[in-house]
């Protein structure tokens, strides 16, 4: 598991393995990636709630960087969500990849924690709950995959997701 206080870039490097340094591919293996990619990881030691906003920044850059700006409307929650579930349930150490796809990007965060995520719609009455089921439904893909150090979950975004609405507005 990586220590560092500091994110690190490491964009001209080959893609991490994308658990915590498991030595497993970050993507499912169904999915191939594209032979140029550009990508950024991120060790996130302790995350805690005011981290959230910089990191956020830090995802709306690389998207403008790759000019994917407007898959920021999905991808900035989602990784705060995925973010905050670290938070929540595990011991808070992480690392945040982004990954550039041909039609979009590829967001997954990493955890120590052997347990999966499980996602269901809430009550009517529930307070919370509800995260991962939105951004399941607004992703193009999502997915959760155990390692041997913890588990990936990830969500993946192309170009529909960044027109969540275009489609009811103009019926």
């Amino acid at each position: 598991m990586r220590t560092e206080s500091t994110a690190t870039d490491v964009t001209s490097l080959g893609p991490p393995d994308g658990c915590l340094n498991a030595g497993e591919p970050s993507d499912p293996p169904e999915v191939a990636r594209p032979t140029e990619t550009r990508w950024y990881c991120m060790g996130l030691p302790l995350i805690r709630p005011e981290h959230m906003e910089p990191v956020r920044e830090i995802v709306r850059a690389h998207l403008r960087l790759w000019r994917k700006a407007e898959l920021s409307f999905i991808a900035e929650p989602g990784v705060t969500e995925l973010l905050t579930n670290v938070y929540k349930h595990t011991r808070g150490d992480c690392e945040l990849l982004l990954s550039e796809t041909d039609t979009g990007v590829f967001v997954g965060v990493s955890d120590c924690d052997v347990t999966l995520p499980v996602i269901r719609e809430p009550a009517d009455d529930e307070v919370g709950g509800r995260g991962l089921f939105l951004l399941a439904a607004m992703a193009d893909e999502f997915g959760t995959k155990p390692c041997r150090t913890g588990k990936q979950v990830w969500f993946r975004l192309g170009p529909e997701a960044s027109r969540p609405y275009e489609e009811e507005s103009a019926a």
